[in-house]
């Protein structure tokens, strides 16, 4: 009998089951703030509820640099660190609300020409990108930002894309016999 219950102890502890990630507390009552830099490197600032119940608060890259976590009166709040596969920080009830700040080098990736993130996380986001950003693609749609110093992402999930400075083709065209020079925002070569 007591090697049945052993071989059951070890296949508890060996299963994959035993190394799940266990979460402590509710999702956090947030709002993000993304900078991103010329060269794809991110700066995330969590901005988090006060409330009377643990909140777990997940990064969105366990290789983050230069953490800082302080309430709204400037002190630090009681929290643990919390791993597994979405590293982040387990915190503990708060009457302030607490901000979160760390970097994270190279989030954003340059392939073909473009800046690109495809980016998940269920809090509200506001990005803000590269200031010679004035064009950028949200899940495939053009938007121009104009006088706008960021988009906001309700929920949030984007197919970000940009160029820092945009690739722009001008062509000659002809139309009811008169000239028109056309300019054309791509990375593709345009036939003549």
């Amino acid at each position: 009998m007591k090697i049945i219950l052993g071989i059951l102890l070890i296949s508890i502890l060996f299963s994959p089951a035993a190394f799940a990630q266990v979460k402590f507390g509710d999702p956090a009552q947030q709002k993000l703030s993304i900078k991103i830099s010329d060269n794809g490197d991110v700066h995330v600032t969590h901005m988090v509820e006060n409330s009377a119940k643990t909140q777990q608060v997940e990064f969105l890259s366990r290789d983050f640099t230069d953490f800082t976590i302080i309430d709204a009166k400037g002190e630090e709040p009681q929290y643990a660190e919390a791993g597994g596969e979405n590293p982040g920080i387990v915190l503990f009830p708060t009457k302030k609300n607490v901000t979160i700040e760390h970097d994270i080098k190279g989030m954003v990736k340059q392939r073909s020409g473009m800046w690109t993130w495809d980016y998940r996380y269920e809090s509200d986001t506001s990005f803000y990108l590269p200031e010679q950003v004035s064009l950028f693609y949200a899940n495939g749609n053009l938007i121009q930002i104009g006088n706008q110093k960021g988009i906001q992402c309700h929920g949030c999930q984007i197919f970000l894309e940009y160029e820092l400075e945009p690739t722009i083709i001008t062509k000659q065209v002809q139309w009811e016999g008169k000239s028109f020079d056309v300019k054309i925002i791509t990375l593709a070569d345009i036939p003549d």
